[in-house]
C-alpha cells in the first residue's frame, strides 16, 4: 500500500524518514505533495523497487538518502 496519501496529511514536513516498510514496492510522489520537503530518507525497505518523484512534487529537495533498499532498481 502506498504510504504517501497518509503522509500527505502532515502539515509541511521538511524531513521525511521512511524505515522498515517491508511491503512497499513502489513509491510515487505526485505534483505539489511535499512542497517544503528538504531531506527524504529511505532505509531498509526490503521490497522497494521503484521511486518516482514527479515534476514539482518536491521542489525544495536538497538530499535524497537511500540505504539498504536492495531491490531498488529505479529512482
Amino acid at each position: 500500500e502506498d504510504p504517501f496519501p497518509l503522509l500527505q496529511s502532515l502539515p509541511c514536513p521538511s524531513d521525511l524518514f521512511l524505515h522498515e516498510l517491508h511491503k512497499i514496492k513502489r513509491l510515487e510522489c505526485g505534483p505539489s505533495r511535499f512542497p517544503g520537503l528538504r531531506r527524504f530518507r529511505l532505509r531498509h525497505l526490503k521490497e522497494l523497487e521503484t521511486v518516482i518523484l514527479g515534476n514539482g512534487s518536491v521542489p525544495c529537495l536538497k538530499r535524497l538518502i537511500v540505504l539498504e533498499c536492495t531491490e531498488l532498481k529505479k529512482v
